[in-house]
């Protein structure tokens, strides 16, 4: 798995998805569901950097519908994961659903590093329902949180996410005053 992540932050999406698909197999042999989890994390994500995000959808939202017992911080990121899936498909509704299943999580077990993703899909829904200074101030509290937790690859991918839907968005997009 930390190769797979190695080879999506240097951009070799090929060899990214390839040792993505291989953690999860050697995963499936060890029946250990949380390593399980960020396989599958890992893969959606080598997916997404391939542009496949319809692919990375399947596979979170699949990892999703093995329910286990207890809240994990691999499952609190694979519902935000998902719910940005769901935003790329214009599914806005789900988005919305996913995050607050991940904001109930992480009321019962906060934690850093999913709390920093789901305040990325926050951001990520209010500039795709065009709510720009709620995105703006959101996506900040995202990048900060990447920062202090020292996640600059992510906090990076954040901001290159952010610009895109921005961007992407029909209508005036113009920066809060």
């Amino acid at each position: 798995r930390s190769l797979a992540q190695a080879e999506r932050i240097a951009g070799h999406r090929g060899r990214s998805l390839a040792a993505a698909r291989r953690a999860l197999a050697l995963s499936a042999r060890f029946a250990v569901p949380n390593e399980d989890d960020w396989c599958r994390i890992e893969l959606g994500r080598a997916e997404a950097a391939a542009g496949r995000w319809s692919e990375a959808g399947r596979v979170w939202e699949g990892a999703l519908e093995e329910r286990r017992p207890g809240v994990t911080a691999g499952r609190m990121v694979l519902l935000s994961l998902a719910g940005r899936a769901s935003l790329r498909r214009g599914d806005f509704e789900a988005a919305g659903a996913l995050l607050a299943e991940a904001e109930r999580g992480l009321a019962e077990q906060p934690t850093p590093y999913a709390a920093a993703m789901a305040e990325s899909l926050r951001a990520e829904l209010a500039f795709a329902r065009g709510r720009i200074a709620e995105g703006v101030e959101a996506a900040g509290r995202t990048l900060e949180r990447f920062r202090e937790l020292a996640a600059f690859a992510d906090r990076a991918q954040a901001a290159l996410d952010f610009a895109r839907l921005t961007l992407a968005r029909e209508g005036p997009v113009r920066a809060p005053a």
